[in-house]
């Protein structure tokens, strides 16, 4: 196959596999979804024309391999002291950790191939029309709810992922559930940040506003307020905080005292918040009043057993132990009922104290590249408040990794040829195939 038809091939498999990752992310054949079947397709294609170029993404992405690959080893450990079975065990790393893997493998190939800009349009696209059929679906367009209904009917829905409600209580696009819609939204932030920071430079996107990027904040924003998420809301308000204290000082400083002052009057803001009508701002209903008592549940559970649960792990399943304890928190029996509908200790409990070690590396490598992590404010947050993350349910953030981490317009300011360069559709720090 000629290098001319390699980039055609590979853009088309991997928006295929984008497609069904946001619109049909359940759909399988035997177990196996269908999605990963453009993977193999894609993976096999470009083994067989640039050999090497798999190499090279496993050597240029080595970091993020090793921090995966340890985390690997945390969750055997951790499953193996609860006695977890070896086949179970395997079969959930091949699941987690190997797909993350390959994920990002398959995004170092993707942007080497395609180019930088194709890659982001490949990786948006799906997304955005997902967030068009939200905002139908908000404004009362039944059609946008039959064609999410037709989709929905082709794949397996577990009712724990819509809480107990029907499917039509939120606008949710396309999307498989309005969780995983935020989840995109937040995602598809990072990217569009990552691809202004490539067009204009590190320096220039930090010392003032990017109209385009305000006009990202607000438009994601919308959606997220027409699907009533309301993580994304809050992550964009911090990033927004942090961009304004970067941009603009003296904005930053007064968007600080104002944020003292939101928590002097958080009374009345609440108030305010639950009289508007709208779930993004409503904090009364008991995913939201559920909160605290999960916080709490999942810290007791990760300090009994620091060294974790293993892949197997459910907090449901553990509430017993600890009802005593937390049977007077508001809506205490959320432990009941859910999940800790926190990422972080979700995955600690999963993994363990020893995954802790890795903090260190990681806080060095962000260290360099705070620009870079600023991409996934929105994200960080919306994680907070979810069981899906890095390595838990989220496989899509492992195929934007190589767009911020081999990208050097993050790291110090690019003349003017460079970021044209990059904007034009080449990587950075990746030779494209010719």
């Amino acid at each position: 196959m000629s290098n001319a038809l390699l980039k055609p091939i590979v853009a088309t498999l991997f928006a295929i596999n984008m497609m069904l990752a946001v619109v049909l992310v359940r759909l399988s054949v035997g177990g196996l979804p269908v999605r990963l079947l453009f993977v193999a397709v894609l993976l096999a294609v470009v083994g067989a024309c640039e050999p090497g170029l798999i190499v090279r993404a496993v050597k240029d992405q080595r970091n993020q391999i090793f921090v995966i690959t340890f985390l690997t080893c945390c969750a055997l450990i951790s499953s193996a002291l609860v006695g977890d079975g070896f086949t179970y065990s395997i079969g959930q790393v091949f699941q987690i950790h190997i797909q993350a893997i390959i994920g990002v493998i398959v995004g170092y190939c993707v942007i080497t191939i395609v180019g930088y800009q194709s890659m982001v349009l490949i990786f948006l696209l799906p997304i955005a029309i997902s967030s068009i059929f939200a905002v139908l679906q908000f404004a009362g367009f039944s059609p946008a709810w039959s064609a999410y209904d037709a989709l929905s009917a082709l794949q397996p829905r577990d009712l724990v992922d819509f809480e107990g409600f029907d499917p039509h209580y939120r606008a949710l696009g396309l999307s498989y559930s309005p969780v995983h819609l935020g989840t995109q939204l937040s995602l598809a932030f990072a990217v569009i940040f990552a691809y202004r920071v490539s067009q204009i430079g590190r320096n220039a996107i930090m010392s003032g506003f990017d109209r385009r990027l305000i006009a990202t904040i607000a438009l994601i924003g919308f959606v997220a307020i027409c699907s009533g998420n309301r993580s994304p809301m809050l992550g964009l308000a911090i990033f927004f905080s942090l961009y304004l204290a970067s941009a603009k000082p003296m904005l930053g400083l007064l968007a600080g005292l104002f944020m003292v002052a939101a928590v002097l009057l958080g009374d009345s803001i609440v108030e305010a918040m639950n009289s508007s009508g709208l779930r993004t701002f409503n904090t009364e209903n008991s995913s939201g009043e559920g909160r605290l008592v999960l916080s709490v549940y999942g810290s007791m559970l990760f300090f009994y057993r620091p060294f974790g649960y293993g892949l197997s792990f459910d907090s449901i399943a553990h509430y017993s132990e600890y009802w005593d304890w937390l049977k007077n928190y508001p809506n205490s029996q959320a432990i009941t009922v859910h999940a800790l509908h926190n990422y972080y200790l979700m995955f600690i409990n999963k993994h363990g104290v020893l995954a802790l070690f890795v903090v260190p590396y990681l806080l060095r490598a962000c260290s360099k590249n705070l620009v870079g992590v600023l991409a996934f404010v929105p994200y960080l947050v919306h994680i907070f408040y979810h069981n899906d993350g890095p390595l838990q349910a989220d496989f899509m953030f492992w195929y934007i990794i190589p767009l911020v981490a081999q990208n050097p317009a993050f790291y110090s300011q690019q003349d003017r040829e460079m970021t044209q360069t990059i904007a034009a559709g080449k990587p950075a720090q990746v030779t494209a195939v010719r």
